[in-house]
């Protein structure tokens, strides 16, 4: 274990055991699966924005944010924002790349959650609807 640490100390280690322990899910849709881009390719992105009020548990954001990893896979280049948790003072800052999620902490503006997705094709609808079940407000 310390070997494959040694080598990439950012990447995800679970043990499994005959298959336990892992979703079909993350097999068969990795969320960090990556596209190749030729040079001359130009990338449609947008930003989707969802700001809202209300307060997260630190699980229920964890368990949404791979959702949408997994719903949006390769299209979703990036995802950053500042959102409030029932379990810190701080407003918690995510900030999302390939698949890889980062967290820290910030000092308040105000009470607000603010989240933005950038890629391709993003279902806003799905993007503000999850964030309302998670935070408990409207947008």
């Amino acid at each position: 274990m310390d070997r494959l640490k040694a080598l990439n100390s950012t990447a995800q280690v679970r043990p499994i055991v005959r298959g336990e322990g892992v979703g079909v899910e993350e097999v068969l849709f990795p969320p960090r699966s990556l596209r190749i881009l030729h040079p001359g390719v130009h990338l449609h992105a947008h930003a989707q924005v969802v700001v809202l009020p209300g307060e997260a548990s630190l699980g229920d954001l964890e368990a949404w944010l791979k959702g949408v990893l997994l719903l949006h896979g390769s299209r979703l280049l990036r995802g950053k924002g500042v959102v409030r948790l029932r379990e810190a003072p701080k407003p918690l800052v995510f900030h999302l790349v390939l698949g890889h999620l980062e967290l820290g902490f910030a000092e308040a503006r105000d009470s607000l959650n603010r989240l933005v997705f950038i890629g391709e094709g993003l279902d806003r609808r799905s993007l503000e609807e999850g964030a309302r079940r998670v935070f408990g407000g409207a947008t």
